[in-house]
């Protein structure tokens, strides 16, 4: 587009013609709160990733009710570069490193493509673990279970720890209680192998 001016000098009139685009001082401020919301579009779209991970102020941003795309997600802008860290949690059984380079990929690309700001650094930090229900219940099977290389566990249930305890123990002092009665019990087996070696 071209704008054409007329000046108005010494009694003459003089036509300049200036183009828009190239003299213009364009001026696009992107908040750092839409770039986070860019980035938190982006990770929503990656497999693997659970939900995002977020600190204080995010918690207190849910208990207003409010979802945030940028939840979990802090931006450093400085000039036309930005860097940015997201923190997740990804969902049990999924490739970590794999999630990781995804989210690095995609959030460059769809912040790049829609800011026109270079993405420096996308830094993803895993907080944790989603176990759904039937997950939960699967490692729980594992855990139970007996491996090769695993020290025998002891098991009591807690009735007969109860009624071989005294009547009115406090239950804080149940734990003490029971750690001296081994000891007391060891001690006294070591006296009767000694004696029996006489």
């Amino acid at each position: 587009m071209q704008i054409v001016l007329f000046l108005y000098k010494n009694n003459i009139w003089e036509v300049s013609r200036m183009d828009e685009e190239k003299n213009l001082e364009q001026e696009i401020n992107v908040a750092n709160e839409v770039v986070a919301t860019i980035a938190g579009m982006a990770v929503s779209k990656i497999d693997g990733v659970a939900k995002m991970a977020g600190g204080f102020t995010e918690g207190l941003k849910a208990i207003s009710g409010k979802k945030q795309m940028s939840r979990g997600i802090k931006v450093e802008a400085d000039g036309d570069t930005v860097k940015i860290e997201i923190n997740i949690i990804v969902r049990y059984g999924v490739n970590i490193r794999e999630v990781g380079k995804n989210i690095q990929a995609k959030v460059k690309e769809e912040v790049e493509n829609m800011t026109g700001k270079k993405v420096e650094k996308v830094v993803v930090n895993v907080q944790g673990v989603k176990v759904d229900d039937d997950g939960e219940e699967k490692i729980d099977n594992i855990m139970l279970q007996e491996k090769a290389n695993q020290i025998p566990k002891i098991k009591f249930t807690e009735s007969r720890i109860l009624d071989a305890l005294p009547r009115g123990l406090d239950k804080k002092k149940v734990e003490d209680y029971v750690i001296e009665a081994i000891k007391y019990y060891t001690r006294h087996l070591e006296k009767q192998r000694n004696m029996g070696a006489r």
